[in-house]
């Protein structure tokens, strides 16, 4: 005899009509039972009561070697409703045992959302093909089909052939495990969806698998207290906050809302039992589908909605804690890891306990479990819904609050329900578009404001009792309740906003100076880029603290500040190349530092008798001057008077022009100075602050490379350096003012020798 062996999927079963055609798949729970689709035993032509060839054959795709068994439907679990999205799921009875030893479990698991795979068995692929698929609740107030979406464009999709395929969830806490079966495709174009029945519905159906399943139930609240939830609706109040919650819970709200159901009003909690039970997969399979869409608009939850519903009347914080590990699948442990291990969760849950305050211990439940959930729930997008009987708790943190109970106050003026009408719609908008803004942008910072509780939904809930009895004196009140909540909203709105402004300015600040001393220092400068890097980091990374973020930010200024401020120049005289921001230097490194307030040098840097000054040491002495004479010596130094000029190429000191100046502002051989804008050929002085191509140079009182003629030219080829680079890259430190490389030391205002633009 052959060794049996299988894959670690050996539930995925074949199921053939009698000629071996495969008609769909089925879920092998043990050696004698398969579950499968009604309508695929249907196409194998075995349908109870329909005169047909009474059975089917089920064929292994898992298991080494391969058996076919027949088989047929066991008595009383054939559930089929043509034409409606309930039931169709039958069980089938193997005539001898399959030989594989499996034994396999349907758990209850939440529908809220999730991945799932299904093995079937389209046309031509006798051995089987795999698809992926989201879950995505229901959509509709009818059925009790859990949608399936298609993950991915291009990829297999569910056909005719993976009817009653096992759904097995991939990844979180029920990786692996069968949740449910896939019941039908949807094909219409490029849109593609399917179903499947999750396993409370199949439960619901066939009671006699229950040894097969494991979990815990969807709803665990109990038999209501009050009236029967059919007879809810038909008060104005219960249907208000029946309404209220659903639009809650329906919407991409999250966060935790507090219900009351006892006070003065004896509200009851068969309102919120009767809207858990509409979303319920296991209750679904009991209500007919024109009792669900019979019921008024707003009071039918998807299919789904709801992951976990308990009542903690009498229970303790240990028991509710269980509930929920059993539920969710979670590791376990005290109530807080619990509460952590829910918070984390992917997809976010949806969670209702009812009776909080009349738990075993309800002081404990609050502190060591629900308040946790509480606090967090809106930041983690859990949605939790918590029931009391008596008064709120204090301390709770929530979101939204449905107090039944009428709105006391000193209100005497006469409001129309028309006038509450618009201004609690009003309100409503305004929450929104908060709730949108600390969602998108508010969430980022630490220590943001904190989002105010909605007011709207209590204030419509008070709004449809009191309207019914108009005029009444609550109408007022319930006015000056939305005027008020306006005010805090505004006050919110002003201060996140006031936030965001100076996380921008921030970002702003950075950059620009990021871009300051790239241009100085270059992008890899590392001192600058080790304070760089941090400020960066506490302005993305959230949560954003911004006050870590403004000290980080403004370190990087300081060092990108005292980084220019040390581009001074050195012991000699001799300077750094780079610019400085402004596009000359700093004060303490310009070129004229020192001088005197009329330009001159100080007295113990200058040299009247022609001799070498002390910043002469540092010229580039390969390079002979002229001094515009041909034979090369130097004229006679000394201030010349304002009506002489000792020879042709003399040119006055410090911009000023002797009498016999050229009318057009040209100089006497021809030689023009240059126009403050810039010098003919290219070489471009600066206008204090920048010159075209690039070139900065500061105005050094008026001299030449500062020292410019009326008409702004230069002769041709005598060329004045730029602070920190000659044209054509012959750099010289700019001593003087002297132009082209000829460097004298200024004596009283007047250049020593021939000073040339």
């Amino acid at each position: 005899m052959a060794l049996h062996h299988h894959s670690d999927r050996p539930w995925r079963v074949r199921v053939d009509d009698a000629a071996g055609d495969p008609c769909g798949a089925g879920v092998l729970l043990d050696d004698r039972h398969v579950l499968t689709c009604a309508h695929v035993v249907r196409y194998a032509g075995a349908a109870p009561g329909s005169g047909a060839v009474p059975g089917v054959r089920v064929s292994s795709v898992a298991c080494r070697p391969e058996w076919t068994r027949t088989a047929r439907v066991a008595p009383g679990t054939w559930v089929h409703d043509h034409d409606t999205q309930r039931g169709d799921v039958a069980l089938l009875e193997l005539d001898e045992p399959a030989g594989c030893g499996t034994r396999t479990t349907l758990w209850k698991a939440p529908l809220s959302g999730g991945t799932v795979q299904v093995y079937g068995f389209p046309q031509d692929e006798p051995f089987g093909m795999g698809a992926d698929a989201r879950l995505a609740g229901s959509g509709h107030r009818q059925g009790e089909w859990g949608l399936l979406k298609r993950m991915r464009e291009g990829d297999p999709w569910i056909e005719r052939g993976y009817s009653g395929a096992g759904a097995m969830a991939v990844g979180g806490e029920f990786d692996g495990r069968v949740i449910g079966i896939v019941v039908a495709d949807y094909v219409h174009g490029d849109a593609k969806a399917a179903w499947m029945l999750p396993t409370e519905t199949i439960l619901t159906y066939l009671p006699r698998i229950e040894e097969f399943t494991g979990g815990d139930r969807n709803d665990e609240l109990g038999p209501s207290r009050g009236e029967l939830p059919g007879d809810v609706l038909g008060d104005p109040l219960r249907l208000a906050l029946t309404q209220e919650l659903t639009r809650l819970l329906d919407s991409g709200w999250c966060g935790t809302v507090v219900v009351g159901t006892g006070g003065t009003t004896a509200v009851g909690d068969s309102w919120l039992v009767r809207l858990v039970r509409t979303a319920d997969p296991a209750a679904r399979a009991t209500v007919s589908d024109a009792e669900l869409t019979g019921a008024p608009g707003d009071t039918v939850l998807g299919l789904g909605t709801i992951d976990a519903a308990y009542d903690a009347r009498g229970r303790s914080a240990a028991d509710l804690a269980g509930y929920l590990t059993r539920r969710f699948g979670l590791p376990g442990g005290d109530p807080r890891e619990v509460a952590r291990q829910l918070l984390r969760r992917r997809p976010p849950a949806c969670l209702v306990v009812a009776g909080v305050d009349r738990a075993q211990d309800p002081e404990a439940l609050v502190g060591e479990l629900l308040g946790q959930l509480a606090r967090r729930a809106r930041s983690r997008g859990v949605r939790l819904v918590l029931g009391f009987e008596g008064v709120t708790p204090a301390g709770l943190a929530h979101d939204v609050s449905l107090d039944p109970e009428p709105l006391r106050g000193d209100a005497t003026r006469t409001v129309t329900a028309a006038a509450v009408h618009t201004v609690v719609g009003q309100l409503a908008a305004e929450e929104d578009a908060a709730a949108a803004l600390h969602q998108e942008r508010g969430v980022r910072f630490f220590a943001a404001p904190r989002l105010p509780p909605r007011a709207a939904p209590r204030l419509r809930v008070r709004l449809a009792v009191a309207r019914a009895t108009e005029p009444n004196p609550e109408l007022a009140v319930i006015h000056e309740r939305a005027e008020a909540a306006r005010a805090v909203l505004a006050r919110f709105d002003r201060d996140l906003r006031r936030l965001l402004s100076a996380h921008e300015d921030l970002t702003a600040r950075l950059e620009l100076h990021r871009v300051r001393a790239a241009r100085y220092f270059g992008d890899e400068d590392r001192r600058l880029a080790d304070r760089h890097a941090p400020a960066f980091r506490a302005l993305k990374v959230e949560p954003i603290d911004l006050g870590t973020a403004r000290t980080l930010v403004g370190r990087y200024i300081d060092e990108v500040a005292r980084r220019l401020d040390e581009r001074r120049p050195d012991a000699g005289g001799r300077r750094d190349a780079g610019r400085q921001p402004d596009g000359g230097r700093s004060d303490d490194a310009r070129p004229d530092a020192g001088r005197q307030p009329d330009g001159r040098p100080p007295d113990d840097d200058s040299r009247t008798d022609g001799r070498p000054t002390d910043n002469d040491r540092y010229l580039d002495t390969g390079r002979q001057p002229d001094y515009g004479r041909p034979d090369g010596t130097r004229p006679a130094v000394g201030k010349q008077p304002d009506d002489a000029q000792p020879n042709d190429d003399s040119r006055p000191a410090l911009g000023r022009q002797p009498g016999n100046a050229r009318p057009d502002g040209g100089q006497p051989g021809g030689d023009r100075q240059p126009d403050v804008g810039g010098q003919p050929g290219g070489d471009r002085q600066p206008n204090l602050g920048g010159q075209p191509g690039g070139d900065r140079q500061p105005n050094l009182g008026g001299h030449a490379g500062g020292d410019r003629q009326p008409d702004g030219r230069r002769p041709e080829g005598d060329r004045q350096p730029n602070l920190g680079g000659q044209p054509g890259g012959d750099r010289q430190p700019d001593v003087g003012g002297q132009p082209g490389g000829d460097r004298r030391t200024a004596v009283d205002g007047q250049g020593e020798g021939d000073w040339r633009g």
